[in-house]
């Protein structure tokens, strides 16, 4: 099993406007805020997921991955097990007619976070312990408020728990606490709490860098729709979920054919929406003879840019969410890609959101643009 060390999985950069935590750790290998070669990312989930299924060999698991960052970390974790295993992540979207367990990210820009209820007593019924999925973990609280809510809405049901992160910096006293709850942590790498502040203090944060396309005209663009959809925000079983990601890969790189030679490629997932994409982009990878492959997404995360060449974000794009024309997203370290390959499982289509994206995409001189709906 690979190690990995600090200068590989730590980028520190500072959040926008946020009083409660003004800096944000970044992985430079997760697909996240950061380009990154899609079998790297796979390397790092596989690496930890390895990890998990050594601590837990003969139990039922219950993956819980928490939105938006750790999606793809707990899909991954999930397709990676032994056996059969029920796997669902947080959400922030809207869903009609259904049940939610409701908590907070006190840190977060997003505040409320929830789980969708639909599935989630037959995922208990069937799991000896739930695996809360993250990228990193400071505090643990916000793992406390899942834990508290999920224990408050099945009180007669024995649940066992267990924390799994890239990044751990938990101190030793709140260890010892969850440690007494029979709550274990499982992590790549530890490393130690520091005065990210005074370090921030370093870089020099100006507009430049800082590009508005939410008021983009429209995109002659077309969006091509793939049925089959897996939505892991109301659960999935992982060998389900993988068939249909297969299913996924196989059409667009049948779209694809040969005119991926020689090419660079991104594919660029959607806000929550991760792990698919990244799948897409490793059978891409894979498969086609591309001059490079590079993944990551959309988010919700404000991130001050800087061109300081210690500092991992140097461009920011600030655009209209896919999902909801009201919210604001970004997307970072935009450059020009011979090809680029989008992806989301957006249920409405929000112009909007898909014209401020290719705005931003096409002032990167990124000519050839391909928009994928992933639907029901």
């Amino acid at each position: 099993m690979k190690t990995y060390d600090e200068n590989q999985l730590v980028r520190l950069a500072k959040r926008d406007n946020n009083a409660k935590r003004d800096y944000l750790l970044v992985n430079p290998l997760q697909g996240k805020h950061i380009p990154v070669s899609p079998k790297s990312a796979l390397d790092v989930f596989r690496n930890l997921a390895q990890m998990v299924y050594a601590k837990y060999s003969n139990e039922r698991l219950l993956f819980i991955g928490f939105a938006e960052t750790a999606t793809a970390i707990c899909a991954a974790i999930a397709t990676f097990a032994p056996r059969d295993t029920y796997f669902l992540q947080t959400t922030r979207e809207p869903f009609d007619e259904t049940e939610f367990l409701y908590f907070s990210e006190t840190h977060s820009h997003a505040v409320e976070q929830k789980l969708v209820k639909t599935n989630f007593a037959k995922y208990i019924e069937s799991s000896d312990r739930i695996i809360f999925v993250e990228d990193e973990v400071t505090t643990g609280n916000t793992i406390s408020n899942a834990i508290n809510a999920i224990k408050a809405e099945y009180k007669n049901k024995p649940l066992k728990f267990g924390i799994t992160s890239i990044l751990n910096s938990v101190s030793a006293e709140r260890t010892a606490n969850f440690n007494a709850c029979d709550i274990e942590f499982t992590y790549l790498l530890r490393i130690k709490a520091t005065n990210y502040t005074q370090q921030l203090s370093n870089f020099c944060f100006n507009e430049d860098a800082q590009h508005s396309f939410e008021k983009a005209s429209n995109s002659p663009i077309a969006v091509s729709q793939i049925a089959n959809k897996a939505d892991p925000r109301i659960g999935t079983l992982n060998t389900d979920f993988i068939k249909k990601c297969s299913y996924l890969a196989s059409k667009i790189l049948n779209d694809l054919g040969t005119t991926a030679n020689n090419k660079s490629i991104l594919v660029l997932g959607s806000e929550e929406f991760m792990f698919p994409p990244l799948y897409v982009a490793s059978k891409i990878e894979e498969n086609c003879n591309c001059a490079e492959v590079k993944f990551h997404a959309t988010t919700r995360s404000p991130i001050l840019p800087c061109q300081d060449d210690n500092y991992p974000l140097f461009s920011r794009y600030q655009l209209k969410s896919i999902y909801d024309n009201e919210r604001t997203i970004y997307v970072y370290n935009l450059k020009r890609y011979d090809k680029v390959i989008v992806i989301h499982d957006s249920p409405t289509e929000n112009l909007m959101g898909i014209n401020s994206l290719v705005a931003a995409l096409s002032a990167n001189q990124c000519k050839d643009i391909t928009i994928y709906k992933w639907s029901d």
